[in-house]
């Protein structure tokens, strides 16, 4: 019966062209052939092999030219203009366009012109197996629907679905970090709170500040040793007694007079530079705040500003600019330095370097090339690559080594970005970014050349306005002050 069968499935090999208009038609004409039920059964059995196999390496393929033909874009939206217009890039004209030095530029524009070339090749190859699959399914080129291929396993990797949400404040929660099940927020009515994620209660009210907490942060290894700012003020409280140990101030000095007490005007002039953002280091025994475009280094046993990691720009201009994220970890070819990444509301980016056990700085700083043409709003850092976002509305991701920019990926949300954060699940990362309407997008960071689609999503009666994690969980904090707890699906 097979013999009989394969002489069959040779016949509609041979179809003319007209003979038939779809694969359903083939398959009838086929099966008209046939001499029993038993020969159309296996012949009908054959055919929708054949539709399955070819469905899934046409829908396999189709995938990998679009992320491949994504790849190219970005691609000639970064360095198309390097293979005509060479000069605009020297010039500064372009403002992606990356600055050219005396460490071997030209040879980082040819690098990334053969990576242009060789993009166009594997999307010239995997387009040439699209359309040959596609043309075994019939002679015009595709695919007929006598058998569907489901998206809906691809269109759910990645999702963000609700689990929970609660009231934790009648105001905007403005800053987050979760360590352990305790979250600390810091809120536009001038307070701190923390709240027990898993009794979804209030354990803490930390006040005494300002104006709005800008940020909040828990030391990673004594739990008990929280840090907030407001304005120019820095402070550092024990959860045990929710009582404050000390107050620093931005320019690298403590507030002896205790004016952190004192009533004040958020309109008030000072000519000092608000904190925006600070940073415990890995080792849990430094606190890094901004000053300006500096970030200051402090012994948190002697509360002593130990160093001030800056660039020659800032140098005398750090009121000129102003540290918007930093980020820390150990070095892993140096376990006696500690790198600090910063990024400014200027776009600026640099690193640093400062000793593990003394915390003074070795006076080095690399700098990020190209810069972000708007405010940085986001700055993670992972072992395959530094990941940046800003208000330029791009996603960026750098190399660790040299700080020069692999990929870009532009026009990522229709809104302003407000920040991007690191979300590890089952030992795999994923991006997010989040915009002023609230919306978040995952990101798929599969390498450290590629940021693929993954998912985006919005509550229906909120705005998130910042983001963590709480084990397996994504938590937003949203201006009515509401905690929503997100699972994702990898």
């Amino acid at each position: 019966m097979e013999n009989v069968q394969m002489a069959n499935i040779s016949e509609i090999d041979n179809c003319q062209d007209g003979e038939v208009s779809n694969l359903k038609e083939l398959a009838i004409l086929s099966i008209n052939k046939c001499n029993n039920i038993d020969e159309a059964k296996y012949l009908l059995q054959k055919l929708v092999e054949f539709c399955i196999s070819t469905g899934v390496a046409e829908k396999k393929a189709s995938k990998e030219v679009k992320e491949q033909q994504i790849l190219l874009n970005e691609t000639q939206v970064i360095y198309g203009n390097d293979l005509d217009k060479a000069d605009d890039f020297d010039n500064g004209n372009h403002p992606f366009s990356c600055s050219t030095d005396s460490n071997g530029s030209n040879s980082k524009l040819l690098s990334r012109d053969n990576s242009l070339k060789k993009s166009r090749r594997r999307t010239a190859i995997t387009k040439d197996l699209l359309e040959s699959m596609s043309s075994l399914g019939n002679n015009d080129g595709r695919v007929d629907n006598f058998l569907t291929i489901s998206d809906e396993e691809d269109d759910q990797q990645y999702k963000m679905v609700l689990k929970d949400s609660y009231q934790v404040s009648n105001t905007c929660i403005y800053s987050m970090d979760v360590k352990g099940d305790k979250a600390l927020i810091g809120c536009r009515d001038l307070t701190a709170s923390v709240i027990d994620i898993p009794s979804k209660k209030e354990i803490r009210r930390l006040k005494y500040h300002q104006n709005t907490v800008l940020c909040a942060k828990i030391n990673p290894v004594d739990s008990n040793l929280y840090a907030t700012t407001s304005n120019e003020n820095i402070y550092v409280w024990d959860y045990r007694s929710d009582k404050i140990v000390t107050c620093l101030v931005s320019n690298g000095t403590k507030d002896e007079l205790k004016i952190h007490k004192r009533a004040r005007e958020k309109d008030i002039t000072t000519n000092l530079n608000a904190a925006y953002s600070i940073e415990f280091d890995p080792t849990g025994n430094f606190l890094l705040s901004s000053d300006g475009g500096a970030i200051r280094v402090w012994d948190i046993n002697t509360f002593r500003c130990l160093s001030v990691l800056r660039s020659s720009f800032t140098i005398g201009n750090s009121s000129k600019d102003n540290v918007s994220h930093i980020q820390s970890h150990l070095l892993d070819s140096d376990p006696d330095v500690i790198r600090v990444y910063s990024g400014s509301m200027k776009g600026n980016m640099y690193a640093y370097d400062f000793n593990v056990h003394t915390g003074i700085s070795n006076n080095k700083y690399w700098e990020f090339q190209p810069h972000h043409a708007g405010a940085v709003s986001g700055l993670v850092y992972t072992p395959q690559g530094i990941y940046t976002t800003s208000r330029d509305n791009s996603i960026c991701i750098y190399s660790p080594h040299d700080f020069v920019r692999n990929s870009i990926r532009v026009g990522i949300h229709d809104a302003t970005i407000r920040g991007m954060h690191l979300h590890s699940v089952n030992d795999k990362n994923i991006l997010l970014t989040l915009d002023k309407e609230g919306i978040i997008k995952t990101w798929n960071i599969p390498d450290n050349k590629k940021i693929l689609d993954g998912f985006s999503t919005k509550a229906k009666d909120s705005i998130a306005h910042c983001l963590s994690s709480y084990r397996n969980y994504i938590v937003a904090g949203t201006i009515n002050g509401v905690l929503e707890f997100y699972s994702v699906n990898i």
